[in-house]
């Protein structure tokens, strides 16, 4: 990852536990089954997505995913070379 995708990483990390906290206080969310309480609920729940999202991009956690992507794409690449060219193709 380059270091501006890092840097945007960790503003919006922060954006969002700083919105988080302006918000946490003013959220009515012990009312019940009301209109506010969903809104509530649902607010955290995009929140804390957002905030999984950035913790999931600055972890690496899908690199190993994107190294298997980029070697099935070359194995297609190299198996379409050997069908334009007429060679048989190796079975692995």
């Amino acid at each position: 990852m380059s270091r501006q995708g890092k840097t945007w990483n960790y503003i919006g990390m922060i954006a969002v536990v700083a919105m988080g906290l302006y918000a946490l206080p003013k959220l009515r969310v012990g009312e019940g089954a009301s209109l506010p309480t969903l809104f509530a609920i649902a607010w955290l729940a995009f929140a804390l997505i957002i905030l999984a999202a950035h913790l999931h991009r600055l972890l690496h956690v899908d690199e190993a995913k994107q190294k298997e992507l980029a070697r099935i794409r070359r194995m297609r690449k190299w198996q379409q070379q050997q069908w334009m060219t007429g060679q048989k193709r190796k079975m692995m």
